[in-house]
């Protein structure tokens, strides 16, 4: 799929749910791909991702990226949650722009972390994933 037919399959979401931005489309698109590659790189043979896994990957790419501003651009676009996180996720699935595995399920976004506590300690590029951190979890 090019581009243009990316974009268009997110306006065709869009006019169904527009929660979130097309930012928020590609940007989990593009966190998606860099969870993979970061996978494969720490030896991991190519496999099908986890929610936690992408939560965890996008959070990475957000700090590396965005900085200490990455909660305020991420909320910018409709991403406030992990668990709007799985929403677009599962847009994207339903829309054949993502796949998904038998066993995946929305409630597998449902971590409970504070986004913006985990990506406000984060340290910026090529920091570790604050989102290990025990203290981001929502009790």
């Amino acid at each position: 799929m090019n581009d243009r037919q990316f974009l268009t399959e997110i306006g065709r979401i869009l006019e169904k749910d527009n929660r979130f931005s097309t930012e928020a489309y590609v940007f989990v698109g593009r966190a998606v791909s860099h969870t993979v590659q970061s996978l494969e790189r720490g030896g991991f043979a190519s496999r099908h991702i986890t929610g936690k896994e992408l939560v965890d990957g996008l959070l990475e790419l957000a700090a590396s990226e965005y900085g200490p501003l990455a909660y305020e651009v991420l909320k910018g676009w409709g991403i406030d949650s992990d668990k709007a996180i799985g929403q677009i996720v599962f847009n994207m699935i339903e829309h054949k722009l993502l796949s998904k595995s038998d066993e995946d399920k929305m409630e597998d976004f449902d971590l409970g972390l504070d986004l913006e506590k985990a990506l406000s300690q984060a340290d910026g590029p090529g920091a570790a994933p604050a989102q290990h951190r025990e203290d981001m979890i929502i009790e």
